[in-house]
């Protein structure tokens, strides 16, 4: 487990070494090495690209394990830079160590095609998730979606329950904007 390694003082090995001790082989990619002093190394995903409509929509696939899960950040998020924040990857490879995962920016967001005009409907962005589910052969994954994205997992859900396995919504906001009706401001 990756506790024990950090217990025995983080020694400096080599990849395959602290890949081993805690289980971890990624099935897709071989990025370049992201390392924090003092934590886990592990190889940052190559980047996928899968067209939906006249859109590229950027993904990464990773982990191992019985479960498919995708995960759908909020609006901060860029796939290449997210390995190298310590805090992002520690949970990237705890999720990478019992599920295969399929993380993907957004349209508009990170790595994919930026937005041409106004936001687009929720039902385009969850016709660019189901491009990516059929690109990587996921059925029906667990779907864990954070923040802004929380939204888009519990519609994805509702909208195509024979898609979706299960579901984590983190951070869920009902009223992104200030109303004089909503209590919560």
């Amino acid at each position: 487990e990756a506790r024990e390694v950090e217990r025995a003082g983080g020694h400096a090995v080599g990849i395959e070494e602290r890949k081993e001790a805690v289980g971890l082989e990624h099935r897709h990619g071989h990025g370049q090495v992201a390392r924090v002093p003092g934590d886990l190394m592990i190889e940052r995903p190559d980047v996928h690209y899968v067209k939906s409509s006249d859109v590229s929509i950027a993904y990464q696939v990773f982990g191992e394990g019985p479960v498919d899960l995708v995960c759908l950040p909020g609006c901060v998020s860029n796939l290449y830079w997210n390995w190298e924040s310590p805090g992002f990857r520690r949970l990237l490879t705890r999720l990478g160590a019992f599920a295969r995962v399929a993380i993907i920016d957004r349209r508009g967001v990170g790595l994919s095609d930026r937005l041409s005009k106004d936001l687009p409907p929720l039902e385009v962005l969850i016709d660019d998730i189901l491009a990516v589910l059929d690109d990587v052969e996921m059925d029906r994954p667990a779907v864990f979606g954070w923040q802004s994205a929380s939204n888009l997992a519990m519609m994805l859900a509702a909208s195509n329950p024979e898609r979706v396995s299960a579901l984590v919504a983190f951070g869920a906001n009902p009223c992104g904007l200030r109303k004089p009706d909503w209590p919560h401001n």
